[in-house]
């Protein structure tokens, strides 16, 4: 008999949710809006879709420690959920889904560890790309109510 097959959308949809979750208590005691939310995900979406993961690894790298307090906030639980260090519960290290490079120490290692396999560069960021995409209704639903 065949191992188990994952749904690996579920976890696209938990994560997103996660996300959401996250920014939500920001959003309502009026920290962010979900307009900076959405603004977040969707820049991140951009760079993953035009650029790569790598690309996106650095920007989520980059934007944590620069801008204003409220997009370093933003993308601080950006990072944290979707990519994270060793040893945390984020999506690309999640053993569930066995990626190579979960046990790297920093993010960008665990980019250079996914460029070395082209299936699993490809299926981390269809991974993040739907993530994000889930993440962004969830934006968009915040304003909605």
């Amino acid at each position: 008999m065949p191992g188990k097959i994952e749904n690996y959308d579920f976890f696209c949809v938990d994560y997103a949710k996660r996300l959401a979750d996250a920014v939500s208590e920001d959003v309502r005691s009026g920290i962010i809006t979900p307009r900076e939310f959405e603004k977040a995900v969707t820049e991140c979406l951009e760079v993953l879709e035009h650029n790569g993961v790598y690309a996106f690894l650095l920007y989520m790298t980059w934007r944590e420690f620069s801008g204003t307090g409220i997009e370093r906030k933003v993308y601080s639980k950006l990072d944290s959920l979707l990519v994270g260090k060793r040893g945390m519960d984020s999506l690309l290290r999640l053993k569930e889904i066995g990626l190579p490079g979960a046990e790297s120490p920093a993010p960008l290692d665990l980019g250079r560890e996914l460029s070395q396999d082209l299936d699993s560069l490809f299926f981390a960021k269809d991974l993040l790309e739907r993530t994000l995409i889930y993440a962004r209704y969830h934006a968009k639903g915040m304003q909605a109510a």
